[in-house]
């Protein structure tokens, strides 16, 4: 006895949707050789739907591809395949193993040479559908930016820069290269070159081929509120991990400026279009540009608006959400700064898959928090006093609210003490390890000082 065709489940398959413009270059061999097989990429309109598995803790997993598998043979090619190029394989099932085991995360990774500028990350990742995480700062030193935590839009679905190593060659003081020490590695992924030069990095990556993001300006005036409303809507609501918002404010053509930044990590841009909504909902907003982008694109927008090399002091912190306190103490410096500054103050609200506990990093926080960046550059050194005292005072009215929860080794100041990055369990272990590879000290010129 067979089941009539109303009992059997379908989905429809277009190789021009499903598979995408785009596939990663691991599936290139699959596609070609076998082109009857139904492969859904997460280009494809039924990706997402067709990943959902009961346990959510488990959902943001993104596998590489979902095969729709219509004969006993095809399940021989996907298992040959995958054997043969060492690719992970799960069995979905009815997708409700609970623990995770039927959805299975795709992303491979990439070698990324001392030097490179995240620019160069992204615009090689673009042309493969893919990502990892990475700042819109496209100029900046890809390595750098990861090892001391890595903020960006991206960071929420992924996790932080820091996050993505999954090991690195590094030569220490003796002139040996180092790869495989897990101490090591664990004092890296937070110290960064504290302990040699890291020559290069492996990096996790994820197929991301479209995403929402952008800027929304919203009225000056309305700043406090919308401060106040979007910390009320993220303490209240379940926020997806997809989504990363931050707020900033900023002169643009001699007047000030309030915007947030939003990104929707995913292709199920109707989900996103809803989160956008409510954002939108905080305030008036008299600019929208969020739109489908990628984040090649993204960075290529964002790039005429970086400070140019000038005299600038910069302070970056992290606290713990944007209390009233702190909005006021934000409000106050973007109206009390002086005339002649050029300035910036940004922040991140860093949740989801940023905050799940690494054991194999140093990376101190590890539940939500704000982080918190004020840059005021200027074109002439005898100005730079306005430009320090501006940011000092955002940094010192924080700390005396008690609000700072740790400092940004990235961009800290030698006037900081570096304990307050790590914690001192943190800050101890990272000392004995400094004392083990590098005892001379020969890398001191490094935001980490262990000695």
């Amino acid at each position: 006895m067979s089941a009539s065709p109303d009992f059997r489940y379908k989905i429809e398959f277009n190789p021009l949707t499903d598979i995408g413009p785009r596939p990663s270059p691991q599936l290139a061999e699959l596609i070609s050789k076998h082109p009857k097989l139904k492969i859904y990429t997460s280009s494809s309109p039924h990706f997402q739907g067709m990943k959902v598995i009961w346990n959510l803790e488990y959902a943001p997993n993104d596998p590489l591809a979902l095969v729709r598998v219509t004969a006993p043979s095809e399940v021989s090619t996907v298992i040959k395949f995958c054997v043969t190029n060492k690719l992970p394989l799960a069995v979905r099932s009815g997708g409700h193993d609970l623990w995770g085991r039927s959805l299975i995360d795709g992303a491979k990774s990439i070698i990324i040479g001392g030097g490179t500028q995240t620019g160069d990350v992204v615009n090689f990742l673009d042309g493969h559908g893919l990502v990892t995480p990475c700042t819109l700062a496209s100029v900046t030193g890809h390595l750098g930016w990861a090892f001391s935590g890595g903020f960006g839009p991206l960071v929420n679905a992924f996790g932080l820069g820091v996050d993505q190593i999954i090991n690195a060659k590094i030569v220490t003081a003796d002139g040996e290269m180092q790869e495989d020490d897990s101490e090591l590695l664990w004092g890296i992924k937070g110290a960064g070159g504290a302990f040699g030069v890291i020559t290069e990095v492996k990096f996790k990556i994820y197929p991301l081929p479209k995403m929402l993001g952008g800027m929304l300006i919203f009225k000056f005036d309305e700043a406090e509120k919308i401060l106040s409303d979007v910390q009320k809507l993220l303490d209240e609501e379940n926020i997806p991990a997809q989504l990363s918002i931050g707020c900033h404010f900023s002169k643009r053509g001699g007047a000030r400026t309030f915007a947030m930044i939003f990104s929707w990590a995913s292709v199920d841009f109707d989900e996103g279009e809803k989160w956008l909504d409510k954002v939108k909902n905080l305030g008036t907003v008299m600019v929208d540009m969020v739109s489908e982008t990628t984040m090649k694109k993204w960075c290529d927008m964002i790039a005429p608006m970086l400070p140019q090399a000038s005299y600038n002091s910069s302070r970056s912190f992290f606290i713990s959400k944007l209390s009233s306190e702190a909005a006021k103490i934000l409000l106050t410096a973007s109206t009390k700064v002086p005339e002649s500054l050029q300035w910036g103050i940004g922040t991140f609200f860093i949740g989801g898959e940023a905050i799940k506990p690494q054991p194999t990093s140093s990376f101190a926080l590890c539940e939500r928090f704000v982080f918190l960046h004020a840059l005021a550059p200027v074109p002439e050194k005898e100005r730079l006093t306005e430009s320090i005292e501006w940011t000092n005072a955002i940094l010192n009215q924080m700390k005396d609210e008690g609000l700072v929860k740790a400092n940004y080794l990235a961009i800290m100041g030698n006037d900081n003490p570096v304990q307050e990055c790590f914690g001192e369990e943190k800050f101890e272990r990272l000392k004995a390890l400094k004392w083990k590879v590098d005892p001379g000290n020969v890398f001191n010129h490094v935001p980490a000082q262990f000695m």
